[in-house]
């Protein structure tokens, strides 16, 4: 389980998102602080990763997380903001929640399919369903992941895609 401690009140709802990133950490659910590199030595590499979600506190353990494991992270606060993002850039993967005003995930999967359909996408939700579970796979997510995201279990599939990516591009 993933956890957000807030070591200062961030009061103003206002704040920019790097003065949250200096006073906010992630955690794993045991209580103990996150490495400062997930990496192990040799291991793949690094994946350009576009992380959608409309809390920000959330884009802010996700971005801990995908740091500490040595991949590239930017951000977007809902499916709208990612579609523009990707019109002017590629990612590798994209890790978005499903329930999102303006765009939700389930469109933005969509719209990644048809532009870049080789981007892998992870969906995550607090509403996790069987039912959507099987439809995300079905429909070609790399998988669907239930919030509060587990930082080892994300790395782990993150270390899959890298690994998977590095063996296209070797044969």
């Amino acid at each position: 389980m993933l956890l957000i401690h807030e070591q200062h009140h961030v009061g103003d709802a206002s704040v920019d998102e790097h003065a949250v990133v200096r006073h906010a950490k992630c955690s794993y659910g045991d209580g103990a602080a996150m490495d400062s590199d997930l990496r192990t030595p040799g291991a793949s590499p690094k994946l350009d990763c576009l992380l959608v979600d409309d809390d920000p506190l959330i884009r802010l353990c996700l971005e801990t997380i995908v740091r500490s494991a040595g991949h590239l992270a930017t951000s977007a606060g809902d499916g709208a903001e990612a579609v523009g993002i990707l019109s002017r850039h590629r990612f590798d993967v994209v890790i978005s929640d499903i329930r999102m005003p303006n765009l939700d995930g389930w469109g933005l999967f969509e719209h990644v399919q048809q532009s870049c359909p080789e981007t892998d996408v992870i969906l995550m939700t607090a509403y996790a369903t069987a039912p959507d579970a099987t439809k995300a796979l079905t429909l070609g997510a790399c998988e669907y992941l239930p919030k509060p995201v587990d930082a080892n279990e994300l790395t782990s599939h993150l270390r899959q895609i890298s690994r998977r990516r590095a063996g296209k591009t070797t044969t």
